[in-house]
């Protein structure tokens, strides 16, 4: 009988949650950048359910180091109804810590919004897409003299070759 009981508190909570009908999606999922840049994940929202929800808080769930984090929630919109769209907005800053102190490459995080139908005002999670940023180390300087040093050396060798008149 409890296991019964647990059944139905679970297929409550999952239909409450369904019927919210939130639908968040990132312009990008994956923004790359190097030390010192400021990535801005844009995000459009649509209600896809048949009742007006309210988007109550969100959660940043980020676990990479070298990094400054910004919620920019406050541009999301308070509520939706339904078969309501909300165009992109900026929804989320992060920025490279320079010099840049955590992992290079893939550092993924996901982006959770809580709230539930107007007027029961609940806190039922709502979306939790995902989100990639993505480190890219600066090009070393020797790396960028070679090229120039290789010309240079090109160059002067086509001097040392020619025939003198």
């Amino acid at each position: 009988m409890q296991m019964l009981t647990r059944l139905a508190t679970i297929l409550a909570m999952t239909a409450a949650t369904a019927s919210a009908g939130l639908i968040m999606t990132f312009d990008a999922n994956t923004l790359y950048g190097e030390p010192g840049d400021t990535l801005t994940f844009r995000a459009a929202f649509a209600n896809d359910g048949s009742e007006r929800i309210y988007l109550g808080t969100d959660s940043i769930l980020f676990n990479g180091t070298g990094f400054t984090v910004v919620d920019l929630f406050g541009n999301s919109p308070i509520y939706l109804d339904p078969g309501q769209t909300f165009p992109s907005v900026d929804i989320l800053q992060i920025t490279l810590d320079n010099p840049f102190t955590g992992n290079w490459g893939a550092n993924l995080g996901k982006y959770q919004i809580s709230g539930g139908p107007i007027p029961d005002v609940s806190q039922d999670l709502l979306a939790s897409p995902t989100f990639d940023v993505e480190a890219v180390p600066e090009p070393s300087t020797a790396y960028l003299w070679a090229p120039a040093l290789g010309g240079l050396l090109f160059c002067v060798r086509g001097r040392r070759h020619r025939k003198r008149v």
